[in-house]
Protein backbone atom coordinates (compact mmCIF):
# COMPACT_ATOMS: atom_id res chain seq x y z
CA UNK A 1 0.00 0.00 0.00
CA UNK A 2 2.81 2.36 0.98
CA UNK A 3 4.08 1.73 -2.60
CA UNK A 4 1.30 2.60 -4.23
CA UNK A 5 0.46 5.73 -2.14
CA UNK A 6 4.13 7.23 -3.70
CA UNK A 7 3.07 6.69 -7.21
CA UNK A 8 0.17 8.69 -6.70
CA UNK A 9 1.92 11.32 -4.60
CA UNK A 10 4.59 11.21 -7.39
CA UNK A 11 2.05 11.51 -9.68
CA UNK A 12 0.16 14.73 -7.68
CA UNK A 13 3.51 16.41 -7.88
CA UNK A 14 3.66 17.08 -11.15
CA UNK A 15 -0.04 18.19 -11.65
CA UNK A 16 -0.87 21.06 -10.06
CA UNK A 17 -3.86 20.62 -7.54
CA UNK A 18 -6.76 22.01 -9.46
CA UNK A 19 -5.95 20.11 -12.45
CA UNK A 20 -7.59 17.02 -11.13
CA UNK A 21 -11.08 18.81 -11.59
CA UNK A 22 -10.47 20.35 -14.93
CA UNK A 23 -11.43 23.90 -13.98
CA UNK A 24 -11.83 25.27 -17.70
CA UNK A 25 -15.30 23.38 -17.67
CA UNK A 26 -16.33 25.75 -13.89
CA UNK A 27 -16.91 28.60 -16.72
CA UNK A 28 -20.06 26.66 -17.30
CA UNK A 29 -21.31 25.61 -13.81
CA UNK A 30 -20.18 24.71 -10.32
CA UNK A 31 -21.76 21.19 -10.59
CA UNK A 32 -21.87 17.90 -8.03
CA UNK A 33 -21.65 14.76 -9.11
CA UNK A 34 -19.77 11.12 -8.43
CA UNK A 35 -18.59 9.31 -11.12
CA UNK A 36 -16.03 6.54 -12.50
CA UNK A 37 -12.87 8.35 -13.83
CA UNK A 38 -10.07 6.73 -15.74
CA UNK A 39 -6.84 8.65 -16.16
CA UNK A 40 -4.28 7.35 -18.72
CA UNK A 41 -0.68 8.71 -18.23
CA UNK A 42 1.43 6.93 -21.10
CA UNK A 43 0.77 3.11 -20.88
CA UNK A 44 -0.78 3.52 -16.87
CA UNK A 45 -4.39 3.43 -16.33
CA UNK A 46 -5.66 4.56 -12.74
CA UNK A 47 -9.47 3.90 -12.37
CA UNK A 48 -11.00 5.73 -9.71
CA UNK A 49 -14.13 7.12 -8.18
CA UNK A 50 -14.54 10.82 -7.62
CA UNK A 51 -17.40 12.99 -6.32
CA UNK A 52 -16.97 16.72 -7.00
CA UNK A 53 -18.62 19.65 -5.15
CA UNK A 54 -17.74 23.14 -7.00
CA UNK A 55 -14.06 23.50 -6.88
CA UNK A 56 -13.85 20.28 -4.34
CA UNK A 57 -12.79 16.64 -5.71
CA UNK A 58 -12.70 13.40 -3.41
CA UNK A 59 -11.10 10.57 -5.47
CA UNK A 60 -10.71 6.80 -4.37
CA UNK A 61 -8.60 4.56 -6.17
CA UNK A 62 -8.54 0.94 -5.43
CA UNK A 63 -4.97 -0.83 -5.06
CA UNK A 64 -5.08 -4.21 -4.29
CA UNK A 65 -6.97 -4.97 -1.05
CA UNK A 66 -7.33 -1.73 -0.14
CA UNK A 67 -7.93 2.46 -1.32
CA UNK A 68 -5.96 5.27 -1.80
CA UNK A 69 -7.69 8.92 -1.20
CA UNK A 70 -7.31 12.25 -2.95
CA UNK A 71 -9.05 15.33 -1.45
CA UNK A 72 -8.21 18.08 -3.78
CA UNK A 73 -10.05 21.49 -2.03
CA UNK A 74 -9.06 24.89 -3.42
CA UNK A 75 -6.12 25.76 -0.98
CA UNK A 76 -5.00 22.14 -0.66
CA UNK A 77 -4.56 18.18 -1.50
CA UNK A 78 -4.31 15.41 0.83
CA UNK A 79 -3.22 12.30 0.13
CA UNK A 80 -4.38 9.10 2.64
CA UNK A 81 -4.15 5.82 3.09
CA UNK A 82 -7.70 4.92 4.77
CA UNK A 83 -6.39 1.66 6.47
CA UNK A 84 -2.79 2.84 7.39
CA UNK A 85 -4.60 6.03 8.92
CA UNK A 86 -1.44 7.98 7.04
CA UNK A 87 -1.52 10.68 4.63
CA UNK A 88 0.57 13.56 3.42
CA UNK A 89 -1.29 17.13 3.00
CA UNK A 90 0.27 19.55 -0.05
CA UNK A 91 -0.40 23.33 0.07
CA UNK A 92 -1.96 24.94 -3.20
CA UNK A 93 0.09 25.56 -5.88
CA UNK A 94 -0.14 27.34 -8.94
CA UNK A 95 -0.14 25.61 -12.48
CA UNK A 96 3.59 26.17 -14.67
CA UNK A 97 3.96 28.77 -16.85
CA UNK A 98 3.78 27.61 -20.90
CA UNK A 99 6.18 29.30 -22.53
CA UNK A 100 5.17 31.94 -25.38
CA UNK A 101 2.17 32.76 -26.00
CA UNK A 102 -1.14 30.90 -24.98
CA UNK A 103 -4.73 31.06 -26.74
CA UNK A 104 -8.09 30.14 -25.76
CA UNK A 105 -10.26 28.14 -28.36
CA UNK A 106 -14.19 27.20 -27.66
CA UNK A 107 -16.13 24.69 -30.07
CA UNK A 108 -19.86 23.69 -29.69
CA UNK A 109 -20.33 20.02 -29.94
CA UNK A 110 -24.06 19.31 -29.90
CA UNK A 111 -24.97 19.77 -26.39
CA UNK A 112 -21.17 19.75 -24.98
CA UNK A 113 -18.54 22.45 -25.51
CA UNK A 114 -14.81 21.77 -26.07
CA UNK A 115 -12.22 23.64 -24.65
CA UNK A 116 -8.39 24.06 -26.18
CA UNK A 117 -5.85 26.03 -24.57
CA UNK A 118 -3.83 26.34 -28.02
CA UNK A 119 0.19 27.50 -27.29
CA UNK A 120 2.32 28.60 -30.14
CA UNK A 121 5.27 26.63 -31.07
CA UNK A 122 8.75 27.97 -32.05
CA UNK A 123 7.64 27.54 -35.56
CA UNK A 124 4.46 29.69 -35.08
CA UNK A 125 1.97 27.10 -35.55
CA UNK A 126 -0.94 26.89 -32.90
CA UNK A 127 -0.45 23.46 -30.78
CA UNK A 128 -3.21 22.05 -28.60
CA UNK A 129 -1.88 21.60 -25.06
CA UNK A 130 -5.13 21.06 -23.53
CA UNK A 131 -8.19 20.03 -24.49
CA UNK A 132 -11.20 19.47 -22.15
CA UNK A 133 -14.97 18.39 -22.92
CA UNK A 134 -17.46 19.68 -20.87
CA UNK A 135 -21.00 19.59 -20.68
CA UNK A 136 -23.10 22.77 -20.62
CA UNK A 137 -23.77 22.35 -16.40
CA UNK A 138 -19.93 22.51 -16.07
CA UNK A 139 -19.11 18.64 -15.74
CA UNK A 140 -15.96 17.21 -17.04
CA UNK A 141 -16.40 14.30 -19.85
CA UNK A 142 -12.85 13.76 -21.19
CA UNK A 143 -9.56 15.27 -20.93
CA UNK A 144 -6.46 15.39 -22.98
CA UNK A 145 -3.38 16.97 -21.64
CA UNK A 146 0.44 16.61 -21.22
CA UNK A 147 2.55 15.47 -18.47
CA UNK A 148 5.95 16.94 -18.29
CA UNK A 149 8.05 15.00 -16.14
CA UNK A 150 11.71 15.97 -15.97
CA UNK A 151 12.73 16.55 -19.97
CA UNK A 152 10.05 13.83 -20.63
CA UNK A 153 6.63 14.57 -22.19
CA UNK A 154 3.98 12.45 -21.84
CA UNK A 155 0.24 12.04 -23.47
CA UNK A 156 -2.39 11.28 -20.71
CA UNK A 157 -6.53 11.23 -21.27
CA UNK A 158 -9.32 11.97 -18.56
CA UNK A 159 -12.65 10.34 -18.99
CA UNK A 160 -15.86 9.93 -16.89
CA UNK A 161 -18.56 7.38 -16.75
CA UNK A 162 -21.58 6.25 -15.13
CA UNK A 163 -21.63 10.51 -13.79
CA UNK A 164 -24.70 10.93 -11.50
CA UNK A 165 -25.50 15.12 -10.82
CA UNK A 166 -26.31 15.60 -7.18
CA UNK A 167 -25.26 16.81 -3.77
CA UNK A 168 -22.65 15.60 -2.33
CA UNK A 169 -21.74 15.23 1.92
CA UNK A 170 -19.24 17.94 2.81
CA UNK A 171 -17.49 15.15 5.00
CA UNK A 172 -16.22 13.33 1.82
CA UNK A 173 -13.92 16.40 1.51
CA UNK A 174 -11.70 15.97 4.59
CA UNK A 175 -9.94 14.00 5.81
CA UNK A 176 -10.91 11.55 8.88
CA UNK A 177 -9.78 12.72 12.37
CA UNK A 178 -8.13 9.17 13.29
CA UNK A 179 -5.36 10.21 9.90
CA UNK A 180 -2.48 11.01 10.55
CA UNK A 181 -1.51 14.31 8.31
CA UNK A 182 2.01 15.10 7.42
CA UNK A 183 2.89 18.64 5.41
CA UNK A 184 4.73 19.19 2.64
Amino acid sequence: MKTMLLIITAIALVLPVNSAIASECVKYGKPSYSANRTVKIGPKVIRSKVFVSGNKLREEIKRGNGTEVRIITGSSMILFDPVGKTGVKFKSRKPPKRPGELRLAEKKIGKNIEISYLFKAKNGDWVPDVRTLCTSSGIPLKRQFVVVIGKKVIRATMSQSNIRPGAQSASLFKAPSDVKLTSR
